[in-house]
C-alpha cells in the first residue's frame, strides 16, 4: 500500500555528516523544510521549542539545511528565514503529505491560532485504554485473548477467544484484525465493542496466513456521471484525478469500510451532488 505520512531517511543507517544527515538530524531538518514550505518562514527558536535544542545546535542544523537547499535566506528585519525563488523540497513529500495531520499534530502544529482553525466534530467512539493495551501486547507476544464482545448480530455480548495479529482504522474507529477461534477464520473486531478482556493463551493463526489483509485492491473512482461537465471537472480536481479517475489502494480487509464511507457499496444517493464519486467497476467489491 502507499505509505501515508511515513518519510524515512534513506541514509539513516549511515553516520551523520553534512552530506548525509543522521536519523535524528533528518527529523529536525524535515521540520525546518515543512515550516519553510507551508508557512514561508522559519525561526531557529522553533527548533529549540520542538526538540529542546541548544542555540548552538539550532544554528548548526539551520546552517546545514541552508547548504542542502541552497534557496533559503535570512531576513534581518523579521529575524526569520524565508525560502527564495527556486526553493523546492529536498527531504520531504511536502505537498503530498497529509496537511491536516501536519497542522494538528505534526510539524505545523501551532502554525495557526485557535480562532483561525476548526475541524468538524464527530460523535465520540468508545475506546478503553486497558482493552487497547491488552490487544497491542497480544499482537506483540502472539497471545490469544478471551474477550467479552458486543456483536451487532447477537442480542447479548458473548465471551469468545481471538488471536490478534494487526490493527486498522476506517478513519472513524479502530479495529483489531484477529483469528477468531470460534469461526476458525480471520475477522475484524471493533475495539469499542470489546467490553472486557479475560485470560490470555497461546495464539493461533498468523498474519502471513490472512489473505485479505495482504491483498491490495485498486478501487477506481470516477465523478458521478449524472453531474454536469463543470461539476465533474470540479470533482476531478478535488479528488486529484488523472484522466477522469482516481485509484485508491486499499487492503481487501478494509475494502468495505472505504466503500461504505463514500457510499460506494449500494445505490447512489438520489442527488449526484451529494454522491460525487462512484466506482468505475462495482464488481471489485465482490472480488470480480
Amino acid at each position: 500500500m502507499r505509505p501515508v505520512l511515513v518519510y524515512e531517511n534513506p541514509m539513516k543507517t549511515k553516520p551523520a555528516t553534512k552530506e548525509q544527515p543522521g536519523s535524528g538530524q533528518f527529523e529536525r531538518l524535515s521540520f525546518i523544510e515543512r515550516r519553510l514550505f507551508w508557512l514561508g518562514r522559519f525561526n531557529r527558536r522553533e527548533l529549540g521549542e520542538r526538540f529542546g535544542l541548544s542555540h548552538t545546535r539550532q544554528t548548526a542544523d539551520m546552517g546545514l539545511y541552508k547548504e542542502l537547499s541552497g534557496h533559503v535566506e535570512y531576513d534581518r528585519l523579521t529575524k526569520r528565514y524565508h525560502p527564495t525563488e527556486g526553493f523546492s523540497p529536498v527531504l520531504t513529500g511536502t505537498a503530498n503529505e497529509d496537511f491536516t495531520s501536519l497542522l494538528l499534530v505534526g510539524d505545523l502544529k501551532g502554525a495557526l491560532p485557535p480562532e483561525r482553525l476548526s475541524v468538524a466534530p464527530s460523535p465520540l467512539r468508545s475506546v478503553d485504554g486497558a482493552v487497547t493495551r491488552a490487544v497491542v501486547q497480544a499482537i506483540g507476544q502472539n497471545w490469544s485473548l478471551k474477550i467479552l464482545y458486543a456483536s451487532m448480530s447477537r442480542p447479548e455480548p458473548i465471551w469468545r477467544v481471538i488471536s490478534p495479529h494487526a490493527m486498522g482504522s476506517d478513519g472513524q474507529r479502530w479495529h483489531v484484525r484477529a483469528f477468531c477461534h470460534e469461526a476458525e477464520t480471520y475477522k475484524d473486531f471493533v475495539l469499542g465493542r470489546i467490553l472486557e478482556v479475560g485470560e490470555r493463551g497461546s495464539g493461533r493463526g498468523s498474519l502471513d496466513q490472512d489473505r485479505e489483509w495482504h491483498e491490495v485492491v485498486d478501487l477506481v473512482v470516477v465523478p458521478d456521471p449524472r453531474l454536469s461537465q463543470g461539476a465533474r471537472k470540479a470533482i476531478e480536481s478535488d479528488f486529484c484525478m488523472e484522466n477522469g479517475q482516481a485509484v485508491i489502494q486499499v487492503r481487501r480487509a478494509l475494502l468495505w469500510y472505504v466503500a461504505k464511507h463514500w457510499n460506494l457499496d449500494g445505490e447512489p444517493f438520489e442527488d449526484p451532488r451529494r454522491q460525487q464519486i462512484v466506482l468505475q467497476d462495482p464488481g471489485i467489491l465482490f472480488g470480480k
